[in-house]
Formats: C-alpha cells, structure tokens, sequence
C-alpha cells in the first residue's frame, strides 16, 4: 500500500491588520490554492478506498488464523499466538482507516453546489448546501430530486471550507454565497427574489467604504420593514439568513 498522500497546508490567510497591497495579494494566494486541496482531498479519498480493501483482507486473514489456532490450540500454542497477534495488528489497521475515513468522507468526489446540480449521483460524493458540506449516503437517480438535510440519502459533516466570491458595483446576490464586497457609496447590493427558508447571504468587506451602500429588499422585508436597508457606518462584515418571510441580521 503506497504512503498516504500529504495534503499540502494553506497559504497564509489575509489578516485584517494587512496593508491593501499585501492582503490582496494574499487573498488572492488563499483561494486560489483550494482547487489544489480539493485535488489533494481527492486524492486522499481515493487513498482511503484502497486502505479499507487492504484492511478487509488483513480481518479476513486476521478471522482464518483466529479460527485455525482455536482448532489447533491443543496441539500448538505457537499457532494461538500467531493468531492473536494477527487479529491485534488487524484491529489496530481498523481504527486507522476509520480516522483516515472522516477526513475521506467529507471530500471525496466533490460535486460543487447542491442547486447547482442534476441527474444521478453515486457514492462516493459530496456537495456543499445551505452553508454546510454533505456527504451522500447512498446512489441516487435524481440529485435535485434529493435535498440535502430534507432526505436521508444525505449526512452532514463538520468539516467547513468557505469559499469568498468577490464582487464590485451593483450586483444581485444569490442564496447561501460568501461574498468579499468591494464597497462604494451608493453601491446596491440587491437580495434574491426567491429565497427558501433559512437561506444565507454572508458579506464582508474586501475594500472601499461601506457607507452609504445600499441592501436592495427584492420584494422581501428586512427586519420586518418594507424598504431598502441603507447601510450608515463602515462595516467588516455582515451575515443575513432569511426566516421564510423575513431577511433578519444575524452579524
């Protein structure tokens, strides 16, 4: 079994104490190298898979020798001790490959964005929904027919990366995005039309001056009132999830 493949670490991150320059630059490093992990995640994934069939054979070799020592105990305490070791080292390999698996499991075969997608999906997948990854559990005819944490065909995962999408002038917004907000004054910034229940919308600000920018309501409250948002000070970030009538602030 070949060595298990080393998952590169990130560039530094850019800090908010970061002249322009230097954090453009870094940001720009920072999520330009998720491709290569998600490359990386694969490929320990596909690892992974290889290490659980090794490990089924080493239990498999493990049970025959447990089996063979219990009907030659009488005749040779050497054979008992060779099984015992056998299904010692088979044991330890099983605990391995179930910490290996975790990691495998939430990024392997990444499809992308579950709204995104169509047609049958097989196991092993992953999808991002709704702010979270999802690992599918079994095949499906259908991927859009099969909605991350409405089915059981899907589990959550813990494990998180979120991607910024950058975005400059007057732009529509889209449901469960992270953007990094070239702020300027009279800048509108307008929510989906049609969002569903719990959706997100998660901004920070990547340059300028928010001040004076404006969260366009699409048809849809905020905060209970029915008028655009004007935002009044110069914010780093702001987060709004929406209740299924309402766009609320949560950060």
């Amino acid at each position: 079994m070949s060595d298990y493949p080393v998952i590169p670490e990130l560039p530094d991150p850019p800090l908010r104490t970061d002249g322009r320059v230097d954090f453009a630059r870094k940001g720009s490093a920072f999520l330009g190298f998720f491709p290569t992990l998600r490359d990386s995640f694969n490929a320990a994934g596909a690892w992974v898979q290889s290490a659980m069939a090794t490990i089924a054979a080493y239990l498999q070799d493990g049970e025959s020798a447990r089996d063979a020592a219990q009907g030659y105990a009488d005749d040779s305490a050497a054979h008992a001790g060779t099984s015992a070791n056998h299904a010692q080292d088979s044991e330890q390999w099983a605990q391995q490959a179930n910490a290996f698996a975790q990691v495998a499991a939430t990024n392997a075969n990444f499809l992308g964005n579950w709204d995104e997608l169509s047609g049958p999906a097989t196991v092993p997948a992953s999808v991002y929904w709704q702010g979270a990854y999802w690992q599918l559990l079994r095949d499906i005819p259908d991927v859009a027919a099969s909605e991350p944490g409405q089915t059981d065909d899907w589990a959550g995962t813990q494990t998180e990366i979120i991607s910024w999408e950058p975005v400059s002038g007057n732009v529509t917004l889209a449901s469960n995005r992270h953007y990094g907000v070239n702020f300027a004054s009279g800048q509108v910034l307008t929510l989906p039309a049609s969002p569903a229940n719990n959706d997100i919308i998660t901004l920070y600000k990547r340059s300028g001056n928010s001040n004076g920018a404006v969260l366009a309501r699409n048809g849809n409250t905020i905060m209970g009132l029915a008028q655009d948002m004007t935002i009044d000070g110069d914010i780093v970030g702001l987060q709004l999830i929406y209740t299924g009538s309402d766009w609320r602030i949560t950060r």
